[in-house]
């Protein structure tokens, strides 16, 4: 039996002991040091179009058209159907026939067509995260552990909306179409040409048998507006108006609404625009936007109302054509005014969650299970049970909208003291050019007053949960530190008391 002087004696066990001192104490400072092990680092987006803006699901969309009349279309009328029809005529050369053949085909069509078409609003949009999902590059068996994931939402998450719109028609509807179609069958006796006279789809021809019904002598097709709002998304209002016009000058039509101005003594009336669009961007965690238009506007003249005049001064005009003028003074000019506003804010935010399914079970959480799913940033501790897992990750977003709209009223208040103009224009052989001057206005101030906002519809809905990536890694455990602990330990101790036999004999 080696003594321990043989053994520290020894140069190769020496350095064999040397190893396991150096190996355990760096396996120590290894597993100390709590390095990770990158299992998912990368991106992931989430997106989706024609989302309802006012709750789970896709867009609204109603289309309807009712025609209410006469619509018919009569059986074709036929005259000469045979040879009954046969007109026959004896001569001293022989005998000549004509067979004529008429055909008429009619459609009639009058009334009015009511329609409407009616879209809820939507948003299209998308939301891009960078994904990570890591765990310590040490794991034992029996040991629990930390998958530590993360979900961070990146700089081009964004949306966007449409306007809700809403349009309805009335037009009045004539169509009234005849085809006709002739043949006259003209049959000579002897050597005489005979002759197959036609009127149809080639006009009129002669023995030319492909020229078949119908020609189209009577063709009436109009249709006519008689009242449309909002049609084509116009923003208007139109009315079909043959005796003339009350605002903007066209024979045929009246249009109010986007900035038609209607005056009514001392208040004036102006239309505006229902369609608002939200633009949102990342702010913090969450994609914001926000969207806001004029419905309408009015103005109402103060000192008109309560002195029975537009102010207290004078106003003259008039334009000749290739002169006009205007002059006029104010003493007191006071108009209050009222704007109501179409607001909508929306906030889009959304939770990342990670599907887990292990190959056997593990302690999740101290619960033993082979399926979790949970926040990716909120995993609870694992603890495999054998020497190898296979794990298979998906993450998922559940994504959520909040939609506040409201109404909102701003006031405002216009004053204007002592003001005085004259002006004088002229249009001449295509030279236009205008002269005038202005004193004041002394004092001229306006003021906005908010009245607050009235919400119409606040609400928060899910926008659904889709999948945005998959991915498949395994976890394996390391070889237990006991014996390279009990050995580093071992070597040190051996490796110390051999350099002391060493110096002792020495």
């Amino acid at each position: 039996m080696p003594t321990l002087s043989s053994v520290s004696s020894s140069p190769s066990r020496r350095r064999l002991l040397r190893f396991l001192a150096v190996s355990g104490f760096a396996f120590l400072c290894a597993a100390a040091s709590g390095a990770q092990q990158s299992l998912v680092n990368g991106n992931a987006s989430y997106s989706f179009a024609n989302q309802s803006m006012w709750g789970s699901g896709g867009a609204f969309q109603f289309d309807y058209t009712q025609f209410v009349g006469v619509d018919v279309d009569p059986a074709a009328f036929t005259v000469g159907a045979g040879s009954s029809d046969k007109i026959s005529v004896p001569t001293f050369l022989g005998t000549y026939s004509l067979n004529p053949y008429f055909q008429f085909d009619s459609d009639f069509k009058l009334g009015v067509e009511l329609g409407a078409s009616i879209n809820s609003g939507s948003v299209d949009g998308n939301l891009d995260y960078g994904v990570s999902l890591s765990a310590p590059d040490q794991i034992q068996v029996g040991q629990a552990f930390s998958l530590t994931g993360s979900a961070t939402a990146l700089g081009s998450s964004s949306f966007t909306t449409r306007s809700p719109q809403a349009s309805a028609w009335v037009d009045g509807i004539l169509e009234i179409a005849v085809d006709g179609y002739a043949r006259l069958d003209y049959v000579a006796p002897g050597a005489l040409k005979d002759h197959d006279f036609r009127w149809g789809n080639k006009g009129f021809t002669d023995n030319v048998t492909s020229n078949t019904p119908y020609n189209r002598f009577i063709d009436i097709n109009k249709r006519q507006q008689l009242i449309g709002i909002n049609r084509n998304q116009s923003g208007v209002v139109e009315y079909f108006a043959p005796t003339g016009d009350l605002f903007d000058g066209d024979l045929l039509f009246d249009k109010v609404g986007k900035g038609s101005s209607v005056s009514a003594g001392p208040v004036t009336l102006t239309a505006g625009n229902i369609d608002v669009v939200a633009n949102g961007s990342l702010v913090g965690t969450s994609v914001i936007g926000a969207g806001q238009n004029t419905l309408a506007s009015m103005v109402l003249d103060v000192d008109h109302m309560l002195l029975g005049t537009p102010a207290l001064g004078l106003s003259l005009g008039h334009d000749w054509g290739i002169v006009d003028y205007s002059l006029g003074y104010e003493v007191v000019d006071l108009d209050a005014g009222l704007d109501i506003l179409f607001q909508q804010d929306f906030l889009m935010d959304s939770q990342v969650l990670i599907d887990l399914v292990f190959s056997s079970d593990v302690l999740v959480g101290g619960v033993m299970m082979n399926h979790y799913v949970g926040a990716i940033d909120q995993i609870p501790l694992l603890t495999l049970l054998d020497s190898f897992v296979d794990v298979d990750a998906t993450l998922f977003v559940e994504a959520f909208l909040s939609n506040d709209t409201s109404l909102g009223f701003v006031g405002s208040l216009n004053e204007t003291l002592l003001e005085a103009w004259a002006s004088v224009g002229y249009d001449v052989g295509g030279k236009t050019g205008t002269a005038g001057y202005q004193v004041g206005p002394v004092y001229d101030a306006t003021q906005q007053i908010g009245l607050g906002n009235i919400s119409v519809y606040n609400n928060t809905f899910s926008l659904g949960t889709a999948s945005i990536g998959s991915w498949n890694f395994s976890l394996v455990p390391e070889p237990g530190t006991a014996w390279l602990l009990a050995s580093g330990l071992l070597g040190l101790i051996l490796f110390g008391r051999g350099h002391r036999q060493t110096r002792e004999r020495a």
